[in-house]
């Protein structure tokens, strides 16, 4: 494992330690201006039982993943270029959709829309980041037949 708990290429992660809630195929939407950690977080979310959305990198992308419907939950980068993050967070809160935040910058103030859910600084490590999802998108999403 490097910093930040994320796996190195080629190690498996531990899924019963990381992955979401069992037989839930909980869709997440992924918005990520850095392709690596868009990659990144694609790879761990889809290995842990979420059905990845995108990801996605501009405003355009994601208004229109977030206005095709089906998402239970996002993930947002605060610092989107041109300010596209305030515009998208006001896109997901009209759809009612829950969403948490990862700040790959760890530095300056984050933007006001951005202050009423979950932000992860960098370094975070994986256990935050589903703990954080898990927690804003509680029972929404699709649950196993009974």
């Amino acid at each position: 494992m490097r910093a930040g708990g994320r796996a190195v290429e080629g190690q498996a992660i531990m899924q019963h330690e990381t992955s979401a809630p069992r037989g839930i195929a909980r869709s997440v939407l992924v918005i990520e201006d850095q392709s690596i950690v868009a990659l990144d977080l694609q790879n761990f979310l889809g290995g842990t039982g979420f059905r990845v959305v995108g990801p996605v990198c501009s405003l355009a992308a994601a208004l229109g993943k977030i206005a095709d419907g089906d998402i239970h939950g996002a993930i947002v980068e605060v610092r989107l270029e041109d300010g596209a993050a305030e515009r998208v967070v006001d896109a997901l809160k009209a759809a009612d959709i829950p969403h948490i935040f990862v700040n790959g910058w760890a530095i300056g103030s984050i933007p006001e829309q951005c202050r009423d859910r979950p932000v992860l600084n960098n370094p975070y490590d994986y256990h935050s980041l589903l703990d954080a999802l898990n927690g804003a998108i509680g029972d929404k999403g699709p649950r196993p037949s009974q």
